[in-house]
This record gives C-alpha cells, sequence and structure tokens, in this order.
C-alpha cells in the first residue's frame, strides 16, 4: 500500500490522503482497493470503464468530468471520486510519484524530431558510455543501461508513464546519472513524459507525420517545440527539414544552439570508411552532428567522442544488413515516412552499381497517416526499379483499400500486390539477382504486427533470414 496527495490539482475532496494498493488507467487490471485513472483518449473515453472499474474493486477514481456528468459513479457512495483538469498529467504524476520521482535525479537528454532520433539517442549513449559515465538509453528499440538490454513490447517511441517512470527508477537503483531519451510528439501532447525536465534536448527535423493526431503540419511542429519548454539546452539540426518552423519556439529561457556540419571531429568521422559503411547517407552525418555538439556540451572530450562515434553500431532495424551467401544486398530498415523513405532510397541509388536493381517491399501502417500515402507510392516510383506493396500493421483498416492508397502515387507504375508480407519479402528475394538491392521497409526492430487488432509475432529480419537459407545457389 502507498500513499498520494493531492498534488496541487483541483479534486473533488481537498487535502486528503489516499490510501489505494496500486492504479491504472485500464480497468481490466483494476483490483480491489485501487484507483482507476480516466481520461479522453485517442480512440476511447477511459470514463466509459470507470464502472467496470468500479466492478472490479475500484475505491477511488480520478477523472476529468464533473461527478455531476457521472451519476452512476454518484450513486456509488463506497467509492471517491476527484475531479483533474489534466487526467494524462496526473497519471504521469502518480507514476513518477510511486517509483520516487526518479527523474528528478537523472540528468536526462531528450532527442525529438520526425526522422534520425533513435539513431541520434544511440550516438549519444556510446558516447557518454565511452566517456566513462553512468549511462542509460530508453528509444523505439527498447531500454538500456549497466549491460542491460531490454526490449519494450509496443509500437510506440516513447513508452507509456507507468513503463517509463519503471525504467527510471530502475536505472537510478543501478547508479545511473544519464538518461538520453527518444521523444515523440505522441510522448509530448499525451503527457507520456510529464514532469521531466532535460538537461539538453535535440531536434533532428520535423516533416509531416502523424497528422491525424496533431491535424495539420502547424500544430504538429508547435507540438513537438513543448519540448523546449522544459528543457534547458536545445540543439537544432540547422540542416534538417522543418528547423525553421520549430526555431520560431524557441524561448529566452532555453539556451540555443545551431547545429551544422563544419566540424573537425565530424570532419574525422566522415572520412572513416568502415563508419560510413554502417552510418550511410547526408542524414546520418546530421544525426551524428548532433550528437557530437551534445556529448561537447556535457563536457566529452573530442577524443571520447571520437571513439565512442566510430565504435558505435546502428540501432536494430537501421539500414541493418541480412547477411547472406547469395551476392545480394538485403537491406531492413525501419523508414516509414516519405522523408525516411526518399532518404534511404537514395542511399542505395548513390550506392548500387551499374545493372544492380533496387527492389523495395513496404506498406503504410492503417489507421492513421493515410495523407503520406500517396507520396510514398510517388516516391518509391521514381526511386525504385520493383516495388512490392504489402502489410504494415493495418490494424483494422482495410489492407487492400491502404495498399491502393500507396499505389494511386503513380498510376504508369507496375506496383506488384502481395499483401501477405511474408509472400511479398519472399517474392522480392527470389526475383532478385546477384549485386541486387532488396530493402523491406517500415517495420525494422519490430516484433510484431497488428493485424485487426491482434499483434503476431513477426520480424522482418527472420523472414528474410530463412527465405534466404532456402534459396538455392
Amino acid at each position: 500500500m502507498w500513499l498520494f496527495k493531492n498534488l496541487d490539482m483541483k479534486l473533488k475532496i481537498n487535502d486528503q490522503t489516499i490510501s489505494v494498493n496500486d492504479f491504472s488507467t485500464d480497468s481490466r487490471r483494476i483490483k480491489k482497493g485501487d484507483l482507476f485513472i480516466a481520461y479522453k483518449g485517442v480512440n476511447y473515453d477511459l470514463h466509459d470503464f470507470i464502472l467496470d472499474a468500479i466492478r472490479n474493486g475500484a475505491k477511488v477514481v480520478v477523472g476529468e468530468r464533473s461527478l455531476d456528468s457521472l451519476p452512476e459513479v454518484e450513486k456509488k457512495p463506497n467509492v471517491q471520486y476527484f475531479q483533474v483538469k489534466d487526467g494524462r498529467g496526473f497519471w504521469a504524476e502518480t507514476c513518477a510519484k510511486k517509483y520516487g520521482n526518479p527523474q528528478k535525479k537523472l540528468k536526462i537528454i531528450g532527442v525529438t524530431g520526425t526522422d534520425g532520433k533513435t539513431t541520434t539517442c544511440t550516438l549519444i549513449y556510446e558516447i557518454l558510455k565511452t566517456a566513462g559515465k553512468k549511462v542509460g538509453i530508453i528509444s523505439t528499440v527498447g531500454a538500456g543501461y549497466k549491460g542491460k538490454n531490454i526490449f519494450i513490447d509496443s509500437h510506440t517511441t516513447t513508452p507509456s508513464p507507468d513503463i517509463l517512470f519503471k525504467l527510471l527508477k530502475d536505472m537510478v537503483d543501478a547508479g545511473t546519472e544519464y538518461v538520453v531519451l527518444e521523444v515523440s510528439s505522441h510522448g509530448l501532447v499525451q503527457k507520456r513524459i510529464h514532469g521531466i525536465n532535460f538537461i539538453a534536448c535535440a531536434v533532428t527535423n520535423v516533416t509531416p507525420e502523424h497528422l491525424d493526431i496533431h491535424g495539420n503540419y502547424k500544430s504538429l511542429v508547435k507540438d513537438k517545440a513543448l519540448i523546449f519548454k522544459v528543457s534547458d539546452a536545445v540543439f537544432l539540426n540547422k540542416n534538417g527539414i522543418g528547423i525553421g518552423r520549430i526555431k520560431k519556439f524557441i524561448s529566452r529561457t532555453n539556451k540555443l544552439f545551431e547545429v551544422g556540419q563544419k566540424d573537425k571531429v565530424l570532419r574525422k568521422i566522415a572520412g572513416n570508411s568502415d563508419f560510413k559503411g554502417r552510418f550511410p547517407g547526408e542524414y546520418n552525418m546530421q544525426n551524428t552532428a548532433l550528437a557530437i555538439s551534445i556529448a561537447r556540451h556535457l563536457g566529452v572530450s573530442d577524443e571520447d567522442i571520437y571513439r565512442g562515434v566510430i565504435q558505435a553500431n546502428p540501432p536494430e532495424g537501421r539500414f541493418q544488413y541480412v547477411p547472406n551467401k547469395k551476392g545480394l544486398n538485403v537491406i531492413v530498415d525501419f523508414a516509414h515516412t516519405e522523408n525516411a523513405l526518399k532518404s534511404v532510397l537514395n542511399v542505395v541509388w548513390n550506392k548500387r552499381k551499374k545493372r544492380e536493381k533496387i527492389i523495395a517491399v513496404f506498406g503504410c501502417a492503417g489507421e492513421r497517416d493515410r495523407q503520406k500515402r500517396h507520396a510514398m507510392g510517388k516516391v518509391a516510383s521514381e526511386l525504385c526499379d520493383i516495388v512490392v506493396l504489402t502489410l504494415e500493421d493495418p490494424r483494422s483498416e482495410d489492407p487492400q483499400k491502404i495498399i491502393a492508397d500507396i499505389a494511386s502515387g503513380s498510376h504508369k507504375f507496375p506496383f506488384i500486390i502481395e499483401p501477405d508480407r511474408k509472400k511479398a519479402i519472399e517474392k522480392a528475394i527470389n526475383m532478385a539477382e546477384k549485386g541486387d538491392w532488396v530493402l523491406m521497409l517500415g517495420k525494422g526492430h519490430e516484433r510484431s504486427m497488428n493485424i485487426s487488432g491482434e499483434e503476431l509475432p513477426w520480424s522482418d529480419f527472420v523472414v528474410a533470414q530463412e527465405t534466404l537459407s532456402q534459396m538455392r545457389c
């Protein structure tokens, strides 16, 4: 049993200490003596599940609606109800309090942007580790600290508060001093990082994404800029798309650093062929420049910065080669936006030799970002020789409709349609000849695929490996 008090919020019963066993925003996880927290979500209004929570044993409910609007709760004399203005914020604060406010015991660096966040986080983490700092990382591909690697089984970049603050507590307990945290626009507007202050934050770029959540590009930029309000130093990728727009939200309390590529350490790194082989493309040099600038701001020497970057490996599912003896260039990459797709295809376009074909396999996620589908189809048709359109987390949306939206990007290009992603990958690899490039895009590191609301085990890398092993030489 643990205690929480009114955290400067307007509660129905003020200045009262409430004793509860545990708390949750999921009514199915509520047990006798627990607290249920309700707020209006994207797909569901958790207030609709208050009665379910009470039936499961909730004795305290916190919600955003007035008690007058919840007559079914008002009739429950043994249940206390508190109204708060911001249910998500209350959830984050309550999670932080449960775990001893670990965010206050750590120096946290945030990285946001549309593309390049995970790689930038990884590079900062590797540099600090090389410099002997006690550092942890929480990113799209998972968490790591003190030799531990933790896979976070979700499709979110920034974990929900219950997962995030538990990870931060574990890092504090392990003696961690610095944490590099990947911060998505969802994480910002949905208050997942509520209560966290960053000693430094970086912005890679801001291109149109998740407009179904943000409404329009202007709102997306404004929402991304929320991180500035809780950051001391701000590092902007001077060459990133959309940086001029987001820069307008910098305040006088922020110490601003505009990061270009005129840096002696970056030039030295750019001359290392092994590094450029692992981190190809101009976009990775921009990511590296941000990592270098933040590390230097934190007092890391140029020598340690260089060693940390050179020793780093890309995050899982970021331009990841699938080894094979067939002479094929088989790549798994997380590219799932128009900008990322264009960037990775341009890298391959410049790498390929004469007569080597570019064969891409990709789809688009269901129930979100419908506006990007046409654009991604257009980019693929312009930079690929062969494109196989398939599934990528269709959720409850009709896969054929998603694929048709992508194919509308070019009515002349002969897209190959294969909704079954396994068959699509097999088809792409089997039609490839020695030297060709086969790119499986959009899933990257992910280990599941959401079909009709069910998370099914999945790995592009594993399917590619199995297909290659079954091929005849």
